[in-house]
């Protein structure tokens, strides 16, 4: 439980630099479909910028930029649009690349990914305490990134974090262990317990190298065996320290569709061979 409120607090403090309203962008993104990918995720998953409260690209000194990578359906690019660009938010579209017919990009503004087939692209520009802040959506219809991916979806009456990490990843990988125990968040279906509104639990997923955008949003890909090193994150406030790899839960893992049923069922047997 004291996971799930930090890393809701934790997520809440990373977008605050870019958005007036987080809990509300977060929201919309459970609502839509949006994934959040590149270097601000693999920094939410580094135990240093985790422990020290660097989030991201989000160094606070100077007016280093910060920017935000969102891939999502082109579909709902004017809902995202129509929230940044509202007074609240203050953002204005600063540039839009039309891509016709669909090509493999290695786009100057998602470097980090290794190839990625899209017909789209969006930037999305503010300044807040004289520090550029960007917004990059693409509609990417396949990806193929070193880097672990995020999305959001809600279960059991909270928000869940998504996990994705490409088996070619920059980053430790969870155990086959680890998968199968965060294969269903770990507060499911425990509807006794009181959780703050803003929390958020955690869930894990290994995908294939190379992946579609339904891929990513269904939280699925494909699986992999993995057999690297357990990943560990650890709070250090003071007062408390807590390792995510070591958070235990009696609940049985339930599943939530056929075909994630089965694909628990492969990682259960991993892991007892």
């Amino acid at each position: 439980m004291a996971v799930a409120e930090s890393i809701g607090e934790r997520w809440r403090g990373h977008l605050a630099d870019c958005l007036a309203d987080p809990d509300g962008f977060v929201q919309l993104c459970v609502d839509l479909g949006v994934v959040f990918v590149g270097p601000p995720v693999r920094e939410f998953l580094n135990w240093p910028a985790y422990v020290m409260d660097v989030w991201g690209p989000v160094v606070r000194e100077g007016s280093k930029p910060v920017t935000m990578y969102l891939l999502c359906r082109r579909q709902i690019f004017d809902n995202i649009g129509a929230r940044l660009m509202a007074p609240a938010q203050g953002f204005r579209l600063g540039m839009e690349t039309i891509i016709h017919p669909p090509a493999d990009t290695r786009h100057p503004f998602f470097p980090f990914l290794r190839s990625g087939t899209c017909t789209r692209i969006l930037i999305y520009q503010r300044e807040h305490n004289f520090r550029p802040i960007n917004i990059h959506i693409a509609d990417m219809e396949e990806v193929d990134s070193t880097l672990p991916s995020v999305v959001f979806t809600e279960c059991c009456g909270m928000k869940i974090c998504t996990i994705s990490f490409p088996s070619e990843s920059q980053l430790p990988q969870p155990s086959s262990e680890m998968l199968r125990r965060h294969a269903i968040h770990p507060l499911h279906q425990r509807d006794h317990l009181t959780l703050q509104p803003s929390s958020i639990d955690i869930q894990f997923r290994s995908i294939a190298p190379t992946v579609t955008l339904e891929q990513l949003l269904d939280g699925r890909g494909n699986s992999h065996r993995q057999s690297t090193q357990i990943c560990s994150w650890q709070r250090h406030d003071g007062i408390a320290s807590w390792s995510l790899a070591g958070m235990e839960t009696d609940a049985a893992p339930r599943t939530q569709s056929a075909a994630f049923r089965s694909e628990c069922e492969v990682r259960r047997e991993t892991a007892g061979n």
